[in-house]
Order: structure tokens, then C-alpha cells, then sequence
């Protein structure tokens, strides 16, 4: 690669990003600027790049996918294979952290294509590490384990780090339930990191030493082991690797029956964890909550530990929406038809089976609605009663029409400014602006009374009947996400009375004038 004015500047800036993050992303827009006219393509693929590289540093993942792309854009003007092939690399990497595995795998599958035919040995070893990574969280450990032991082989050749290589190499055989070679990859891989002088590493091997303490039944050293790597990644801000760790001590507490201390190792799980949705300790730590109050008989802190995992998996989501929908731009770009477009994207807004908006759309057709300052809004959560019944007796095409029947007929009865959705299987939400309680109450109790009646569907008598949840908010602009919660926990309530009920949510009354 031809050396250019510029090689210094963005030595300088790869080797201070990790070090003064943000220091070094004003510098690299303030550079970005001055070359913005007339700097060469490779040059500006290459700050593009650093870009990235700093959004990830803070999750800001839509970011850091509009940088890559933009350097992506500039990697191909430049007509340079090598700057080509760390872009698509570096774009797999994002999509990893978003635990979009497949769209990562095809990417460094075109990325290592590349890779081989220019012979970029280098950038072959990092390509073919990361897919091997992609198939450990795909289940497929053995075949992880071939590509990480041929690396090991051949780190020399291929640049790499023998301790990374003995790393990943414990973690698979620790999911390989392989305690003997796990065993031996920890010793290997401490000493080629003392000699690589990766201290950092050694960190991450003394968490490794803790799992294989507890799988062998050695708790109190597992404990305490787990706790000194936990202190040691906190040191190198490892910050995955302390996930881990206290994930590890959640389990090893529940082991134990400690469900305090499994409960307090459980939020550490989840505050260290904060935004890094493609871990699923992070997951696996709410339950572990809800789990513990139950153990220690505390239903109500079980209760509120349970809508907090619920808030989580609501935020999980919309953060794979995003990536979603921007996926599906970066594809609709690439094919470039506009046909085709515009039925993905009718698809994406509207829901397949009923013809109602989409869930997912509800927050920005919300945002988009402009109503007087101090108008209430509501929020409707409905649930068909025995539609599994109807599944069983009539079978699933005529529950499909019940759904659709059912859509229809609550359509109708909602104002004209409402928005039904339906928010999976046999659920809808309906948000209601500019709508009292009152009111949204006396349209409930109109569509219940109406549900009771028979009607055919696909040739057969049934009824609408519902269990509708209600709640509401003080202000038309607020999110409708904590309202919808509400009206759901009351939709459960009004199943637990027999059905065919209406359950207004307890924290709505303050709002009611």
C-alpha cells in the first residue's frame, strides 16, 4: 500500500482512540474536515473507519453502522482490496455485537473471500477468528473448535496472538463440558500471555480458572477465584468479561441456595451489562431476580423484578427493530429497486394477517400525531378469550379468522384518531388520544356487550368475547410504552376474574379529573 502524507495522522489517531476516546474522535472530525474537499477516498475510508470504531466504544450502534458504511462507500471508490476487506470486517463485528450472527456470517464470508485472493494472511487469521466466534454462539462448538485450533497452529504465519488463541480455545472447551483440555489451554495461554505481555489477558484466564473451579464442585475457591477476576477485569475495563464473572457468582450462589447474594450478583450482572444486548447473562440475570424473590417468599419485589425484565426485553427489542429496519435500507440500497421497496416497506408497517398498522410502528406513528398540550390518552390491551379452545376444537385456520373478525369489529367501535394494533397471536393494542378514562372505559364496555353475541366465522358461531386491560397518561406527547405495560398487568387481572372483563390499571385514578 503506497504511503501517503496522511499515514502519521491516522497512526496516531488508531493508536490514541482507545486510550482518550473522546479527545481523539474531535481530532478525527476536526482532520475529517480539512480533507473533506479534496483528501483521497482510502484516507477518509480509513477516518471513517476510526468513527466507527469510536461509536462502538460508546454503543452507539446506528452510529457506528452509518460510519461503516460510509467508509465502505470510500473503501470502493478507492478501488483498494485491503481497506475493502477491513471495512466489510469491521462491519461483521458490529452486527455480531448486535447478535445479528447470520448477517455477520455472510459478511466476513465475502470479507475472507476477498482476504484469500489477495492473499491478506493477516486479515484471513482476524476474519476467520470472528467466524469462529460467530459459531460458538451458534451451538456449533466443534466446529469453533477446528478453526481456533488451526489458528493456534498457525498464529505465527497469520499474525495473531497464541493467548487469544488459547482463550478462545478454553471457552469452547468449557461449553464442550472439556474440563482436561480447558485445563490445559488456561496454563498454555497464561504463559503466552506473560511472554505477549497481554496482562489484560491474564485477567480474563483467572475468570476462565474460576468456571473450571465451580464445574468441578470447587465452590469456595470458585468464589473467591471469580471475585478476584471479576476486580482484575474491572482493572483492564473488560467490561464483557466482568459480565461474566458476575454472572458466574449468580449461578454459583444459586448453587448454593444463597438467593440474597444470588439476587445482588444478579443487578451487578445487569448494571455492568447496561447496553450490551447482544450478552445474554444480561438476560438471564432478570430471571435469576424474579427467581430469587420467589425463592425468599417476597411476591412483591418478584412482581416489580418481573416488570423491570419486561421493560428490558421491550428495550431489547426496539434495539433489534432498528437494526431491522436499517438492514433492510442497506439491502433495499444495494438491489436499488424502488418496486420492491415500497412493498417491503408497506410489509414492515403493516401487520400480514389483519391489515392493522404494525406494532412496531406505534411509538413513531405516536410521535408523529400533534395534540393540544395536558390531553390524555389511553391505552387499550385486549386479549381473545379462548382462542387456543378455538384452535383446538376448529383448528388454526379458523382461529386466524377469529383474529381477523375480531380486528375488524374493534376497528369500527374505536374513534376515528385511534390506533389499533396487534401486538402478537391474539393480542392488541389500541392507543386512544385526546381520550378520558371515562371514555375509553364506555367504548370497552360497548365492544364487550356487542362480543357476546354469536356470529359465523368461517361457518361457525362464536363470539368476540375479550378481556381488555385499560390505563392511562396525563399528556398525549408522553412514550406509551409504561402505559401499555400498565394496561397489560390489568388485562392479566381481568383473565384471572374469568374473562370477559375490563380491569382499569390501579395507577391511573391520579389522572382522572
Amino acid at each position: 500500500m503506497p504511503e501517503t502524507i496522511y499515514d502519521k495522522d491516522i497512526a496516531s489517531f488508531e493508536s490514541r482512540l482507545e486510550l482518550t476516546p473522546k479527545e481523539t474522535f474531535l481530532d478525527v472530525q476536526a482532520f475529517l474536515k480539512g480533507i473533506e474537499e479534496d483528501g483521497p477516498p482510502s484516507i477518509k475510508c480509513d477516518i471513517w473507519n476510526l468513527t466507527g470504531r469510536y461509536y462502538i466504544l460508546l454503543g452507539e450502534y446506528a452510529e457506528a453502522k452509518n460510519a461503516y458504511e460510509k467508509a465502505l462507500g470510500f473503501a470502493k471508490m478507492s478501488q483498494d482490496d485491503r481497506r475493502l476487506c477491513c471495512s466489510m470486517k469491521n462491519m461483521g463485528v458490529l452486527l455480531m455485537k448486535l447478535s445479528m450472527f447470520h448477517h455477520a456470517f455472510k459478511v466476513f464470508l465475502e470479507a475472507r473471500s476477498t482476504a484469500l485472493m489477495n492473499n491478506f494472511v493477516l486479515l484471513q487469521g482476524q476474519i476467520e477468528n470472528n467466524i469462529a466466534v460467530i459459531q460458538v454462539m451458534n451451538g456449533n462448538y466443534a466446529e469453533a473448535q477446528q478453526i481456533f485450533q488451526h489458528l493456534l497452529e498457525n498464529t505465527k504465519e497469520m499474525g495473531l496472538s497464541k493467548a487469544i488463541s488459547h482463550y478462545n480455545l478454553v471457552d469452547v472447551a468449557l461449553y464442550l463440558c472439556d474440563l482436561n483440555s480447558a485445563a490445559q489451554h488456561i496454563h498454555d495461554g497464561k504463559l503466552a500471555a506473560i511472554e505477549e505481555n497481554k496482562q489484560y489477558l491474564l485477567a480474563g484466564f483467572s475468570y476462565f480458572t474460576g468456571v473450571f473451579m465451580f464445574r468441578n464442585g470447587r465452590y469456595l475457591l470458585a468464589e473467591r477465584q471469580l471475585i478476584h477476576a471479576l476486580a482484575k477485569c474491572l482493572d483492564y475495563s473488560m467490561k464483557e468479561e466482568a459480565v461474566r464473572c458476575t454472572y458466574e457468582l449468580t449461578l454459583l450462589y444459586e448453587k448454593n441456595g444463597d438467593w440474597e447474594q444470588m439476587i445482588a450478583n444478579a443487578k451487578k450482572t445487569i448494571t455492568l451489562g447496561q447496553n450490551l444486548f447482544e450478552m445474554d447473562e444480561v438476560l438471564y440475570a432478570h430471571e435469576k431476580i424474579v427467581e430469587g424473590w420467589h425463592k425468599l417468599g417476597n411476591g412483591e419485589k418478584a412482581w416489580f423484578a418481573s416488570l423491570n425484565y419486561a421493560q428490558y426485553l421491550e428495550k431489547k427489542e426496539r434495539q433489534s427493530i432498528t437494526m431491522t429496519f436499517t438492514l433492510m435500507e442497506m439491502a433495499l440500497e444495494l438491489i436499488q429497486n424502488r418496486r420492491l421497496k415500497v412493498k417491503l416497506e408497506k410489509e414492515l408497517a403493516i401487520d400480514a394477517m389483519t391489515g392493522l398498522e404494525s406494532y412496531r410502528n406505534l411509538d413513531i406513528r405516536v410521535a408523529a400525531m400533534s395534540c393540544p398540550v395536558g390531553t390524555p390518552f389511553c391505552v387499550l390491551f385486549m386479549d381473545i378469550d379462548h382462542l387456543k379452545h378455538v384452535n383446538d376444537i376448529h383448528g388454526h385456520g379458523i382461529g386466524d379468522k377469529l383474529i381477523i373478525a375480531f380486528a375488524e369489529a374493534m376497528s369500527i367501535i374505536l374513534p376515528k384518531k385511534s390506533i389499533l394494533t396487534r401486538k402478537s397471536g391474539d393480542e392488541f393494542v389500541a392507543y386512544l388520544p385526546d381520550t378520558t378514562l371515562a371514555t375509553a372505559i364506555e367504548i370497552a364496555e360497548d365492544f364487550l356487550d356487542k362480543s357476546k353475541t354469536e356470529r359465523l366465522v368461517g361457518g361457525i358461531p362464536l363470539t368476540l368475547a375479550c378481556s381488555i386491560g385499560i390505563a392511562t397518561a396525563r399528556y398525549c406527547g408522553d412514550e406509551p410504552i409504561g402505559c401499555i405495560q400498565r394496561a397489560d398487568m390489568a388485562m392479566l387481572q381481568a383473565k384471572r376474574l374469568g374473562r370477559l372483563s375490563i380491569v382499569v390499571s390501579g395507577e391511573d385514578e391520579c389522572f382522572e379529573s
